[in-house]
C-alpha cells in the first residue's frame, strides 16, 4: 500500500488508486469480476463515480496509470480503463467527457 504522504495525482482519489492496485492489477479478469461482485455487494459503493469521474478527466497519466495497474504502456490509457470498465460495469456505457 502507498501512504497518502506519497500519493500525488491530480483528480484521483488515494482510495481508487487503491482498489485499482488491488483488483486491476494486470488487468486480470478474475480480480476485475472480484470487484463486480465487491461493488454488487455493497463494498466500494463510490468507486463508478469516482472512476468515471477519473476517466472523463483524464486524470491518470500513462505513468501513474500503469503503475495502478501494473501494464505497460503498450496499450493506451484509455484502451485499459475501458477494458476495466466493460468488466466491472458490463450493462454500462463507458464514460465520455
Amino acid at each position: 500500500m502507498i501512504s497518502s504522504e506519497q500519493f500525488s495525482h491530480a483528480g484521483v482519489s488515494l482510495r481508487l488508486d487503491q482498489v485499482l492496485r488491488v483488483y486491476a492489477h494486470d488487468l486480470d479478469p478474475h480480480t476485475l469480476a472480484d470487484l463486480r461482485g465487491a461493488i454488487a455487494s455493497g463494498r466500494h459503493q463510490w468507486f463508478r463515480d469516482e472512476f468515471a469521474q477519473a476517466v472523463r478527466d483524464g486524470a491518470y497519466r500513462v505513468e501513474e496509470w500503469c503503475a495502478a495497474v501494473g501494464t505497460s504502456g503498450d496499450s493506451p490509457v484509455r484502451d485499459q480503463q475501458q477494458v476495466v470498465w466493460a468488466v466491472v460495469f458490463p450493462d454500462d456505457p463507458f464514460p465520455t467527457t
